[in-house]
């Protein structure tokens, strides 16, 4: 399985780049943080519900089980494995950083299986 994972700040040329060089080097999986949400409008693009992740299958191959859309997550059971793509801006405060880790650990850890956590998950610190 070969995953492609960025962050593109929404740019136009930049997810067209992501794209090209997905299916260039024979990726199976693009995914996005920050993508074009113009682009990702399309019904082939698997996203979060603000659209701060996006998920597109370049290889048709990988079967799609089962998808959960969260706020700043994508959980994904594909044949073979699990995995979660997630977002978290660095322009939020601590507490709704903490918040957004928590609900994706709580998701993970509910789930009792095995699974690929990828993603820009921007630190905070309190100091």
């Amino acid at each position: 399985m070969r995953i492609l994972q960025t962050n593109l700040g929404r740019g136009r040329a930049a997810q067209n780049l992501a794209f090209a060089t997905a299916k260039q080097s024979n990726i199976d999986i693009l995914i996005i943080s920050e993508p074009n949400k113009n682009i990702v409008r399309g019904s082939e693009w698997i996203k979060d519900r603000q659209s701060n992740v996006a998920i597109l299958f370049t290889n048709k191959k990988v079967e799609v089980r089962k998808v959960e859309h969260g706020e700043g997550y994508v959980y994904l059971r594909i044949n073979c494995g699990a995995i979660y793509c997630c977002y978290i801006s660095p322009n939020i405060s601590m507490r709704e950083c903490e918040d957004k880790v928590d609900e994706i650990m709580g998701s993970v850890r509910r789930r009792k299986e095995e699974c690929i956590i990828l993603g820009d998950i921007n630190s905070k610190s309190i100091q």
